[in-house]
């Protein structure tokens, strides 16, 4: 009995075979864990660029929205908006209001972006915000309201 305990119990150091295993699971491990961090941080990278392609469009709306609020002391349609029917056009600000200028604009150098008005019916318009990066694009649409006419 004591012979068998003896075999059991006896201390040996890795075989050549353990060690070339325990090397190559090791390894795979690591390179894995580190391909899933790399495609983790492109993954976050490109869904940040969608973030702030998404608020740069929701800013135009908002500001087709304060347009909106903000008609002619006729009760018409702001000019700005008036001067965007149909046509592609960008915001500025002029002071303490906005006005909307012919042509695309890029907020960053990755990002262009446009803002498009269509005649609906008498007193709504439709506000078409777009933005592309990267071979990307993004559109929203929002309506928006003449309450004076």
């Amino acid at each position: 009995m004591k012979k068998i305990l003896f075999f059991v119990f006896k201390k040996q150091g890795f075989s050549v075979i353990e060690a070339v295993i325990g090397a190559t699971i090791a390894a795979l491990l690591i390179i894995t864990f580190f391909t899933l961090i790399s495609k983790a941080i492109v993954v976050n990278e490109a869904n940040a660029k969608e973030l702030k392609a998404s608020l740069y469009l929701q800013e135009l709306i908002e500001i087709a929205k304060d347009l909106e609020m903000s008609p002619e002391p006729s009760g018409d349609w702001n000019s700005s908006i008036l001067a965007c029917v149909s046509q592609i056009c960008h915001p500025e600000a002029s002071g303490s209001n906005w006005i909307l200028n012919p042509g695309e604009e890029q907020p960053e150098s990755i990002y262009t972006r446009s803002l498009t008005i269509e005649d609906e019916t008498v007193g709504v318009k439709k506000a078409k915000a777009h933005i592309e990066w990267m071979g990307r694009e993004l559109n929203i649409e929002a309506m928006i309201y003449n309450y004076s006419l």
